[in-house]
């Protein structure tokens, strides 16, 4: 409830998600009317007219027996910018990678009353691309769904983001190179 007059609406309280409001409006006579506005609370996605900044930096790491976290010496950093030009449709920009090898990211979001759908290319410095597809549900019903389509194709063989020179696993088989990202793959996932 907020006094008469133009007011600006705290959303921080509102679960994420993209979802239909219902404003119910008291006139000055005493009428009261409704009006459905389409609100989206994502974080990857920011509010019309006020563009997002990001960065992040780190190092690279893994499991090994008897050490919960390894780090490696592969520095990692992210930077990049998001702005939403309707409603409903937003882009962003993103230069990622290690001290071995840069990428530069470029998607885009669109957000419909029924799902999100994202779609991003990626290069990298020594030529390898990718590709991702992303679709979900708006979360408004019963039924939800999540899907993500990727594709990469790698120019030496190599994963994206180096890996540290020892991998293990909870599995006593040794990782293929499939499971840990090298070489050119699409790999797909989806959830109901």
């Amino acid at each position: 409830s907020y006094e008469a007059g133009n007011n600006f609406v705290d959303s921080s309280a509102l679960p994420s998600g993209s979802y239909p409001l219902v404003l119910r409006i008291r006139e000055a006579g005493g009428a009261v009317r409704e009006e459905r506005r389409f609100f989206v609370k994502n974080a990857q996605m920011p509010p019309l007219g006020q563009p997002i900044y990001y960065a992040y930096a780190g190092v690279l790491a893994n499991t090994r027996r008897n050490r919960p976290i390894s780090l490696s010496k592969a520095i990692y950093y992210q930077i990049g910018a998001a702005r939403r030009l309707t409603e409903d449709f937003a882009i962003d920009a993103a230069i990622l990678g290690t001290n071995k090898k840069a990428m530069a990211q470029v998607g885009g979001w669109l957000i419909t009353p029924v799902a999100r759908i994202r779609a991003a290319g990626l290069i990298s410095t020594n030529g390898d691309k990718a590709a991702l597809l992303q679709l979900g549900s708006a979360g408004t019903g019963r039924l939800n769904f999540n899907f993500d389509l990727r594709r990469v194709w790698s120019k030496r063989g190599s994963p994206l983001l180096p890996l540290p020179s020892y991998i293990e696993n909870f599995e006593s088989a040794p990782l293929t190179g499939a499971q840990v990202g090298n070489g050119s793959y699409t790999q797909a996932s989806g959830s109901l």
